[in-house]
């Protein structure tokens, strides 16, 4: 890269794009550590109090939020009241030289902000901002408030969770957040390339329901297809493979896929059962389909007469896909996930060590690095307001009316 006559090496991919983070909560906060891992500079704006998810919990370390501090590191935090008149002079003092604006408010309190797209690029026409909101920016939902757990009820992930005969069944982990602050990093990477080819920056529209229902495109397709509504499948399974599910063994579960003509036949072989080969219901991936309900129960008495760890092996030795079930702690001491360094571990000024999951995303030339732990609310408002020329008799004034804190 090179800046003025200087060639200049990029370590991260992402050196030398600043955003400026006010979102709040999981969706886009994940969003901007995604890209921070890459090396931009996040600046984080907090209200003066702190965002909601600092209080979240328990569990707490030291009286840091494990839901703040999951989704925040690689970020500097300023502590700013961007209510106040002066409060929102700083942060368009800061929105004119970013490259990136994230904000996941509702769309009728980000006008009420006076923060939205068209104020903003009046500031600095050639900015990337990234709007994430619960049901999107038209309809009759877009002011309507919303979490994790209502997207998940109204985009229909709940009707396909769970045994069939369950009550609606949650997802365990937040998706729909996850999902559309991964959405959004995207978003935000093909706009900033389209700017690197023309100059002109563009707004990004991201909704938590959109994001989930793109995460059941599979289950979309077939509803489509079929007009019916997919059901619930016993033990994991899905709707377009058979067996491909868990099964419950002598002592725990075992997961296995057996979608394709070689993985059916090692499966019969492992099971003893070389008679399903050429059974006519279950010759085929379709016949098994057709027939789920006759061949499970035949399977899993099978199954019953073995320890997970003997079937583990036999099914490998036939390169069945498979795998036991774990739980996080064995999740965090499998060598497959450490050598993979999936685990990453950081010193916080508050909470000492603290442990955190790795970087997905593996890059050769300029591979992303867990650099900054999750900031302390207001640690950087002094260094992020004299980088922009604030001097310190006028943050004295800011800190007097409560528009800062540091």
């Amino acid at each position: 890269m090179t800046i003025g006559n200087k060639k200049v090496k990029i370590h991260h991919a992402l050196e030398g794009i600043t955003i400026i983070d006010l979102s709040r909560l999981l969706s886009g906060p994940l969003c901007t550590m995604m890209l921070g891992d890459m090396g931009a500079d996040v600046i984080k704006i907090e209200p003066v109090s702190g965002e909601d998810s600092r209080f979240y919990g328990p569990p707490f370390i030291e009286n840091e939020s494990c839901a703040y501090l999951c989704a925040n590191r690689n970020k500097r935090d300023i502590a700013l009241d961007i209510t106040t008149e002066k409060g929102k002079e700083l942060f368009f003092r800061l929105v004119s030289k970013a490259d990136v604006v994230v904000e996941n408010f509702r769309p009728d309190i980000r006008e009420r902000l006076k923060i939205n797209y068209s104020r903003i690029i009046k500031y600095n026409p050639k900015v990337i901002y990234c709007s994430i909101s619960g049901f999107g920016e038209k309809g009759p939902y877009r002011e309507k408030p919303g979490v994790d757990i209502i997207f998940q009820g109204m985009g229909g992930i709940m009707t396909i969770t769970g045994e069939p005969n369950s009550p609606p069944t949650k997802v365990g982990t937040p998706v729909a957040d996850a999902t559309a602050g991964m959405l959004a990093a995207f978003g935000i990477l093909t706009a900033l390339f389209h700017r690197e080819r023309t100059g002109i920056g563009q707004k990004v529209e991201i909704s938590l329901l959109g994001s989930l229902l793109f995460l059941q495109s599979p289950l979309v397709s077939i509803y489509f297809g079929t007009r019916k509504n997919p059901p619930r499948y016993f033990s994991g399974g899905g709707p377009a493979a058979v067996p491909s599910q868990y099964f419950k063994t002598k002592d725990s579960y075992v997961t296995l896929s057996a979608y394709s003509k070689k993985f059916w036949i090692g499966l019969c072989k492992v099971l003893g059962m070389k008679e399903l080969i050429d059974d006519p219901r279950f010759r085929t991936n379709p016949d098994r389909v057709k027939n789920r309900e006759k061949l499970i129960p035949i399977i899993q008495k099978r199954f019953l007469k073995k320890r997970t760890k003997e079937w583990i092996a036999l099914l490998e030795k036939e390169e069945v896909p498979c795998g036991r079930i774990l739980n996080y702690e064995e999740v965090f001491s499998n060598p497959q996930v450490m050598m993979n360094e999936m685990i990453e571990t950081i010193d916080h000024p508050k909470c000492g060590k603290i442990t955190l999951a790795g970087i997905p995303v593996k890059l050769e030339k300029t591979p992303g690095a867990v650099k900054k732990p999750p900031p302390i609310l207001g640690q950087h408002t002094e260094e992020i307001l004299k980088e922009f020329g604030i001097t310190d008799a006028e943050m004295n004034e800011l800190l007097k009316l409560n528009i800062i804190r540091k």
